[in-house]
């Protein structure tokens, strides 16, 4: 999710797609958008360092990334997020599917995102 053209995906059953454009304060990040996801999806070709997967984790939020740079480090190997191909649109959509389909493991991926925030990623 980023505030320059990211996607928020709510809903188990029914799935709303809100873009997100121009700038949000971090206090309208929060309540807006990191309170309300079901899932992040950080996809990149190129990512040094990310900061929002890490904000994600830190709420709790289950993450899909890109396996590119530091990103699978980042989700702990698929510890703490799933992690799919850089440009395949089919492991995307079933890392998105067994996420908004399987609560527990969307749970779970959230619980352990957070606790590798506050444990090793501050």
């Amino acid at each position: 999710m980023t505030a320059s053209g990211g996607a928020a995906v709510s809903g188990s059953s029914t799935w709303n797609v809100e873009p997100i454009h121009g700038w949000l304060s971090t206090a309208d990040l929060y309540d807006r958008v990191y309170a309300d996801l079901d899932v992040l999806v950080h996809l990149a070709a190129w990512e040094g360092v990310p900061i929002v997967p890490r904000e994600a984790m830190a709420h709790g939020v289950p993450c899909v990334g890109s396996s590119v740079e530091s990103i699978p480090e980042i989700l702990d190997e698929g510890r703490a997020g799933l992690i799919v191909p850089p440009g395949d649109s089919n492991a995307l959509a079933g890392a998105l599917l067994r996420l908004l389909s399987d609560d527990d493991l969307a749970r779970s991926l959230g619980a352990a995102g957070r606790r590798r925030v506050e444990q090793e990623l501050t």
